[in-house]
């Protein structure tokens, strides 16, 4: 005969206050063991019918909408991801709160690395325990600290998103450090690599040597120098204004700032 499962446990513990709290704990709709969760309660009755009254409410069991997955779903995606949109609203448009290069970026680090992991966790039982452990897989696949920090700000930003809109009443990313990154300073070029780049008699295509002299010259970014137009090409100077990816199209600049470049007339012929 199978044993009978209780719907849900109550136990005990003990806060940073001294004060004591009864949790309980349920399963969801695929048959795990759900994060604890405080009933406020202090007396063991009181708190057996606090769960009661939830579940003959229909709110003990952790709903399907509040699955992470189902709240990442839009998630970054430019035309439909409301995150995107209110940046966007609260920006001008020359100077966009988000660029789409950053949105598509996002999304993927979220199919790859995000989703897989908690798409099946309820978003308010993602707690700093289960961060930590997340971020503890992807040091185990080898990717670096770095990587993995940009990794947790995106989550970072998902999970501010739900408490700001009280889907979560605690941020739990804010418990969770991120990694160290070790800082090396890039050295720069030799005179022979230099020189190297600089002759146009090492170029094929003359567009590829205008870009490295030009970057040389002012101190452009490739995605700028890719962003320079008609509009923004003046014989003496470039207004930098833009910044061009192949994912994402012309957009604006790392820093969002527009500046005036002057350029030495040899490179502007």
């Amino acid at each position: 005969m199978p044993r009978y499962r209780q719907k849900f446990t109550i136990y005990p513990r003990k806060l940073d206050s001294g004060k004591t709290v009864y949790y309980y704990r349920t399963y969801d709709e695929f048959g795990r063991r759900t994060t604890p969760k405080s009933t406020g309660q202090t007396s063991k009755t009181a708190a057996n019918a606090f769960c009661q009254k939830l579940l003959e409410e229909g709110n003990l069991l952790p709903s399907k909408s509040n699955l992470f997955g189902n709240y990442a779903s839009d998630w970054w995606i430019w035309d439909s991801c409301p995150y995107i949109k209110r940046k966007l609203v609260r920006s001008s448009e020359k100077k966009p709160g988000i660029a789409k290069d950053t949105a598509i970026r996002n999304r993927e680090i979220l199919d790859r690395h995000i989703t897989p992991y908690f798409s099946r966790t309820p978003i308010d039982g993602i707690s700093p325990d289960t961060l930590e452990q997340w971020m503890f897989s992807l040091k185990d696949k080898n990717l670096a600290n770095k990587t993995i920090n940009n990794i947790r700000g995106v989550m970072q930003i998902m999970l501010k998103v739900a408490y700001r809109r009280g889907i979560i009443h605690v941020n739990p990313m804010d418990r969770v450090e991120p990694f160290s990154v070790d800082k090396f300073a890039r050295d720069l070029l030799t005179l022979e690599e230099a020189i190297i780049l600089l002759e146009e008699k090492n170029w094929s295509n003359p567009l590829y040597y205008v870009c490295n002299c030009l970057a040389a010259a002012t101190g452009m970014r490739l995605g700028e120098i890719r962003g320079i137009t008609s509009e923004t090409w003046h014989g003496t100077h470039v207004d930098v204004w833009y910044s061009y990816t192949d994912r994402g199209g012309l957009g604006p600049t790392k820093t969002k700032e527009r500046r005036l470049v002057p350029v030495p007339s040899r490179v502007a012929e």
